[in-house]
């Protein structure tokens, strides 16, 4: 059966969930990535949950899934 090219299936983007940090939240990811920088030796210039994100994707590059998992295991 062949589509009808005149039709087209796109649907509205869902909107964003934003979220509102309460102070023990910001206290927890700051406590987070410090532990993350102090294991990497790094420091990242990201705050909050991008700061996360950005040193979890440096301590991953490069390695395997069983050399991440083993290095995440020593943390």
């Amino acid at each position: 059966m062949l589509k009808d090219s005149s039709a087209t299936d796109t649907a509205p983007a869902p909107e964003q969930t934003r979220y509102q940090d309460s102070w023990s939240d910001r206290l927890f990811i700051q406590l987070f990535i410090h532990k993350l920088s102090q294991a990497l030796g790094e420091q990242t210039p990201l705050k909050g949950y991008d700061g996360v994100v950005d040193l979890s994707k440096r301590i991953l590059r490069g390695r395997s899934p069983p050399n991440s998992k083993s290095w995440w295991q020593k943390c």
